[in-house]
């Protein structure tokens, strides 16, 4: 199975999920919500991006996420796991790049809706990760 045929596979099947992508077409960040999630995105309500690792696993493992502000009292949050290696990589491709093309999906399989968002870091210093091999 190729990266694109396990990425579409889990697109149609998770409820929410995050992926990162580093392909022929460039490097990306997928994310599959539920479209009320997403109108709020698109209102410019704040998203946070989450990065942890767990040493108390061996080897460490490296989670990440979405934390959404959608609701005033109760946030979203989408959660994964670093578990394939082509995702830790395009990660380590996209903190290198100054901006990220984001695409935005919904939960309507038969009528999906795709919402193009950048994301850009103004200043280095504020956003710095270092991820050592998973593997």
């Amino acid at each position: 199975m190729t990266i694109a045929e396990r990425i579409t596979r889990e697109l149609l099947h998770e409820q929410a999920s995050l992926w990162y992508i580093n392909d022929e077409f460039g490097a990306k960040v997928m994310v599959k919500l539920t479209s009320p999630v997403i109108k709020e995105i698109m209102k410019d309500c704040r998203v946070e991006f989450l990065f942890g690792r767990d040493n108390l696993q061996i080897p460490a493992v490296f989670h990440y996420g979405l934390r959404i502000y959608d609701d005033a009292v109760n946030y979203t949050t989408v959660l994964g796991t670093d578990c394939m290696e082509d995702q830790h990589v395009s990660l380590q491709s996209i903190m290198n790049r100054s901006y990220t093309y984001t695409m935005l999906n919904n939960d309507f399989e038969d009528n999906p809706f795709s919402f193009d968002w950048y994301i850009f870091r103004e200043r280095s210093a504020d956003f710095q990760l270092e991820i050592g091999a998973p593997f």
